[in-house]
């Protein structure tokens, strides 16, 4: 709310201890809160988590591509430092084997799904969200989608696996899929990590600081360029509030990642089943895949924009 209130700048640089109290506070506050709130808030977090699978999509889809490209270079290097090239074959023996090793048993597990759910309901989603995940993972390694990556794709086939379970151990009409909490707290805290590190274009950049920054550093005005000093000064505080917008979205992206993370963190510590929890998290299911096939023909469409 203080992001939307303009408040983002105030909130994310200052008032370090009143923020952290805040949380010992509202714990504090909800000791004398009825039972009857806590059972609310239960059924509304356990439906509400699935906001928080789609963001963990996006960030792990970042961290495909980052892993991607990390190993690719390491074997591009090895190749321009060794005459022979044994080094570079080993680099990419390792993506392929990790490839591999995801994409099978994401499949395997599909296969699993298939058997011990035998309703209509629950093999329809378990097969097209595996489905369109191959059909992505085939698309990625064309000449076609020149930024495709194998690996990439194995790691959504891989989460597409664990959103299918997340989805079918909720299941309104029973089930026999039982999720260890362990696994989903693992990830989701794996996944805050990265955040907090600037994965998923929500870290702060320092690196746009400075370059935004940059102009009012070395402009020095003179009295003879008086004009022209001006005239930095203006672009300048542009390129400061602009700075301070990006910066104020990034903040609260994170925000909602962390709410809606907390919504999660409740929902796997005490998990319940319905019919909006199971519609909600087949959603997530999909909107992950939706976004993943959109990081792949993004760039064929928005040709006037540059993608990293």
């Amino acid at each position: 709310f203080m992001t939307f209130s303009g408040c983002a700048q105030g909130a994310a640089r200052s008032h370090a201890v009143a923020k952290f109290m805040a949380v010992v506070l509202l714990i504090f506050i909800s000791l004398f809160l009825p039972n009857k709130w806590a059972t609310a808030f239960g059924s509304v977090a356990t439906a509400a988590s699935a906001i928080f699978l789609v963001a963990q999509a996006v960030l792990l889809i970042d961290f495909g591509y980052a892993w991607n490209e990390l190993w690719y270079s390491n074997a591009i290097e090895a190749r321009r430092r060794e005459v022979g090239q044994r080094s570079y074959r080993l680099w990419l023996g390792a993506m392929l084997l990790a490839s591999a090793s995801m994409t099978i048993g994401g499949l395997i597990m599909s296969v699993y799904f298939y058997v011990v759910f035998p309703d209509t309901g629950s093999r329809a989603v378990n097969v097209t969200a595996m489905v369109l995940s191959v059909v992505f993972l085939m698309v990625s390694i064309t000449d076609w989608c020149e930024h495709g990556a194998l690996l990439t794709s194995s790691v959504v086939i891989a989460y597409t696996t664990w959103l299918i379970s997340e989805a079918l151990a909720v299941v309104p009409t029973g089930t026999p899929l039982q999720l260890p909490a362990w696994a989903g707290l693992s990830l989701c805290s794996l996944s805050l990590l990265s955040t907090a590190g600037g994965a998923g274009g929500w870290g702060s950049s320092s690196s746009g600081s400075a370059e935004s920054t940059a102009p009012a550093a070395t402009a020095s005005p003179s009295l003879i360029a008086a004009a022209e000093a001006g005239e930095v000064d203006r672009h300048s505080a542009q390129a400061d509030e602009s700075a301070d917008q990006s910066e104020a979205w990034r903040f609260g992206a994170q925000c909602g990642v962390h709410a809606s993370a907390a919504l999660y963190v409740a929902a796997e510590l005490a998990p319940r089943t319905g019919s909006a929890t199971f519609g909600l998290r087949v959603a997530a299911v999909f909107l992950s895949l939706v976004l993943y096939g959109w990081s792949l023909v993004a760039p064929k469409v928005l040709t006037g924009r540059r993608f990293n």
